[in-house]
């Protein structure tokens, strides 16, 4: 089992890293930064003519960002 103590501390380098990595994303936007979004996961609404009316995509969550962003700093 996890202690109390290393669930708070995990939880801080979390926010450390969510916070740093809005950081990142915010100065490679101000250097002019590309954003790629990839509809994988999408879904297409049709109507009764088979023509696309709607694409659903599943919703962002931050963590997706955080984790790209140090991705994108790793590499970089």
């Amino acid at each position: 089992f996890i202690k109390h103590s290393d669930l708070k501390q995990l939880r801080k380098s979390l926010i450390a890293l969510q916070k740093y990595s809005r950081k990142l994303r915010s100065e490679r936007w101000e250097n002019g930064a590309l954003e790629l979004v990839s509809i994988d996961d999408g879904r297409f609404e049709i109507d009764k003519n088979g023509k696309p009316i709607k694409i659903e995509v599943d919703d962002d969550i931050e963590i997706h960002h955080v984790v790209a962003e140090w991705m994108i700093y790793a590499n970089h």
